[in-house]
C-alpha cells in the first residue's frame, strides 16, 4: 500500500482561487484545473484544454506555445506536490490527455485533501512573512552569518571576506558556470542588513567593486527594499549585478531552507491507483 504522505508547509502549492472572475488571466496550471473542474470528469486532451481556456479568456497567447506551457506546468505542479506529500491536482491519462487526480475520490476526501493543501500553503506564506520581518531586525553579525549559509546553498564556494564598511560587508566567492579564461566565475557579494531602503550608492559601490577587484558578477543580499534610484543604478549595471531585497530575499531563504525548518506531518491518503488496479484484475 501507498506510504503515509507528508504535507510540509514550505513545499505546498499555493491555494487555488475560490472563484474565477470572467476574463481573468490565470497561471497555466490554474487554467487547466479550472477547465477540468467544469468537465464531466473524463480525460481531456491538452490541446482542447488550451483552446477552451483561450475561449474563456483564462489564458492569452499563441496556441502551440500555450500547449507546451500547460503540459510543463502540469508536470512541474505534480512533482512539487508529490515532493511535499500532496496528491497531484492533475494526472496524465495517456495520449497527452489529462484529468483531475481527485475525481475517483469520495467528495469528502477530495475536499479534505484540497483544504490540507490550502492550509499548508497559507502556513508557508505566513512563515515567509515572519521571516521577512525578522530578517530586517537581525543585527549585522547575525544577518551576515545567515547570509553566508545562504551563499553556500546558492552554490558559492571559496567564500572569504573582502571588506567590511559602514552598514555593509563584502564577500568574494566562486561558482560553477560558463568558464572565463579557463577559471570558475568569481562573484562579489554585498550583504546589507537592516530595514533601510537600498540607495543608488548600495548598488553603485558593488558595481564599482567588480571592476576594481576583478570579479565577474555581483550579488546584493539586502533585508531592506530597493528604492527607485537603486533600481535605476541596477539598470545601468547591465546585468552584471543581481539584487535580492526584502520579499525576494525571504523567498530565497525559504526555498533553500535557510532560517526555516521543513516539517512533515504524516497523513493517510487513499491509494486509488492500487485499489483500482486490484479491482480490474
Amino acid at each position: 500500500p501507498q506510504p503515509a504522505a507528508a504535507a510540509p508547509a514550505a513545499a505546498a502549492a499555493p491555494p487555488r482561487p475560490a472563484e474565477v472572475r470572467a476574463g481573468a488571466e490565470m497561471l497555466p496550471i490554474d487554467a487547466a484545473i479550472e477547465i477540468h473542474r467544469g468537465s464531466d470528469g473524463r480525460p481531456i486532451h491538452v490541446r482542447q484544454v488550451v483552446e477552451m481556456a483561450l475561449k474563456r479568456r483564462l489564458l492569452r497567447g499563441d496556441l502551440p506555445e500555450l500547449i507546451r506551457l500547460v503540459r510543463g506546468a502540469i508536470v512541474v505542479d505534480a512533482r512539487e506536490r508529490e515532493a511535499g506529500g500532496l496528491r497531484p491536482r492533475v494526472r496524465a491519462a495517456g495520449g497527452s490527455s489529462y484529468q483531475l487526480a481527485d475525481r475517483r475520490l469520495e467528495p469528502e476526501l477530495a475536499q479534505g485533501e484540497r483544504e490540507l493543501g490550502e492550509r499548508a500553503g497559507r502556513l508557508s506564506e505566513a512563515t515567509r512573512q515572519a521571516l521577512l520581518k525578522r530578517l530586517g531586525k537581525l543585527p549585522p553579525h547575525a544577518f551576515e552569518a545567515l547570509m553566508r549559509l545562504l551563499m553556500a546553498r546558492l552554490g558559492l564556494s571559496a567564500i572569504e571576506l573582502v571588506k567590511r564598511g559602514e552598514g555593509v560587508a563584502y564577500f568574494g566567492g566562486e561558482r560553477e558556470g560558463p568558464a572565463i579564461e579557463g577559471r570558475r566565475r568569481r562573484v562579489l557579494v554585498g550583504l546589507r542588513p537592516g530595514e533601510a531602503e537600498l540607495s543608488r550608492r548600495s548598488v553603485g559601490e558593488l558595481r564599482a567593486g567588480l571592476k576594481a577587484r576583478g570579479y565577474d558578477e555581483g550579488l546584493l543580499l539586502a533585508a531592506g527594499r530597493i528604492g527607485a534610484d537603486a533600481l535605476a543604478e541596477l539598470g545601468a549595471a547591465g546585468g552584471a549585478v543581481a539584487v535580492h531585497d526584502a520579499d525576494e530575499l525571504a523567498s530565497l531563504c525559504l526555498r533553500h531552507g535557510v532560517g526555516v525548518m521543513r516539517r512533515s506531518v504524516p497523513v493517510d491518503v487513499l491509494d486509488v491507483d492500487l485499489l483500482g488496479d486490484l479491482a480490474e484484475t
